[in-house]
């Protein structure tokens, strides 16, 4: 609210200890934890087209709150439902548009999680969608669909649902 530059010590999954200085623009809670939304300080001029990179809370070993201020103009701030519209598993990153096909029972399902999903009916029954998201964590979620989605659109995101997918079996 104060935009006030913070300094954390981050513990990322590995272990590693890494040190930053963010310009924090929300606290969110989403999938069990708290999470820190903010942008990495290169001193650069930091607007909303910069990288913004989520951080869990309990993560942060130290957190410094510097006092010194950054400049968020309004224009550029920080919508959180628009993110939470497009963000999967808070793993955020450059907007992806994904194409699909669903062949499950419940189309609803499919909405609820993906906010800005279009559907259209094909003639075999099954449900051609379109959806804007943020970030690979995406992938996650076309997983956990098995055998009821055959992603098509980016063919980045495609390869590497066939090729976990091969692992897997």
């Amino acid at each position: 609210q104060n935009h006030y530059y913070i300094e954390i010590e981050y513990r990322r999954s590995d272990n590693e200890i890494k040190k930053r200085r963010l310009k924090p623009v929300a606290i969110m809670f989403s999938e069990f934890y708290f999470y820190v939304a903010a942008r990495p300080d290169r001193g650069i001029k930091i607007g909303a087209t910069s990288p913004l990179k989520i951080y869990r809370l309990d993560r942060m070993t130290s957190v410094i709150d510097t006092e010194k201020t950054f400049e968020e103009p309004y224009i550029d701030r920080f919508r959180e439902g628009e993110f939470k519209n497009r963000v999967q598993f808070m793993y955020s990153g450059k907007k992806i548009h994904l194409e699909f096909i669903y062949k499950g029972l419940s189309l609803e399902a499919v909405l609820d999680r993906l906010p800005t999903a279009k559907a259209r009916k094909r003639d075999d029954g099954s449900w051609s969608i379109s959806a804007d998201v943020l970030g690979e964590g995406i992938l996650m979620w076309l997983l956990s669909q098995g055998a009821n989605v055959n992603v098509l659109a980016p063919e980045s995101i495609r390869q590497e649902w066939l090729d976990t997918a091969r692992k897997i079996c």
